[in-house]
Order: structure tokens, then C-alpha cells, then sequence
């Protein structure tokens, strides 16, 4: 199969080791670094049986950060396209199971008028999360 590039979100954290804590409760699995110093302001997340399989990535910096000094916090949102082969249901499952684990419900899952369902939800740095799911996506 050819290569398939992979997007890697970056965002700040207002409490990095929090932040980590909740990723890994909805199923991500947290790469440490090599270096302590820098451990302590970034840390990386995927979603994936491995590293080397996962389909998604996030990066958090803390915030502040020595990293980034000149940055600015900002909220911000990202999307999971889900599609297990089962259906639309998926994105109820999905958000039931997050909200379970500490997810602020923002929007229950429903179907849009544009064919898609769709769900959000906040992490603890008030960053959106959609969960969604389309027809038309599915093999």
C-alpha cells in the first residue's frame, strides 16, 4: 500500500500530566521521551494498536512552556472520522464510552441535515472533540 501521510495535531495543555491522564483513559496510549526535561512539557498520544500502526496523533505542550514561550493559549477543535463496519451507532458508542471516562458532553450524537452523525464532547483544556461518522466513508 503507498504511503498515507498522517496528521499530527499540535495543542497546549493548561495541566500536561492531566491532560495525558484523560487521553489515556479514552484509549490512547501516551509515548514517552527520551529526555525528562523535555517529557515534562510535551508529550505525545496515539491511537493504535502500536505506534507503528496508529491513525491518529496529538501533541500537547504544556502552557505555559519553555518550549513554546511566545505562545498563546488558545482552544481549539479536532475531529475522529470512526467507521468500524457496524454503522452509524459507532458514534453513540464512542461517546457514551468517553463521557464514561471523563468527556464533557458538548452535543449527544444525532444525524445532520448534510448526511453525517455527529457527537462532541470537551477534554479538560476545553479543546473539542467531534466523533463522527459518514455513510458514505463506509465499505
Amino acid at each position: 500500500m503507498p504511503h498515507q501521510p498522517i496528521l499530527a495535531p499540535h495543542f497546549f495543555a493548561l495541566n500536561l500530566p492531566q491532560t495525558v491522564e484523560f487521553y489515556t483513559r479514552l484509549g490512547f496510549t501516551h509515548l514517552p521521551e527520551v529526555n525528562q526535561e523535555y517529557d515534562a512539557a510535551h508529550a505525545t498520544l496515539f491511537l493504535g494498536p502500536t505506534i507503528q500502526e496508529a491513525r491518529a496523533f496529538i501533541l500537547f505542550y504544556a502552557y505555559p512552556s519553555k518550549i513554546v514561550p511566545t505562545a498563546t493559549f488558545h482552544r481549539s477543535e479536532w475531529t475522529l472520522k470512526l467507521d468500524d463496519g457496524t454503522g452509524k451507532g459507532i458514534v453513540d458508542t464512542w461517546f457514551a464510552k468517553w463521557v464514561r471516562q471523563g468527556a464533557e458532553p458538548v452535543e449527544a450524537p444525532a444525524d445532520k441535515p448534510w448526511g453525517i452523525r455527529e457527537a462532541k464532547l470537551k477534554d479538560p483544556n476545553g479543546h473539542t472533540i467531534t466523533l463522527y461518522f459518514w455513510p458514505l466513508s463506509a465499505s
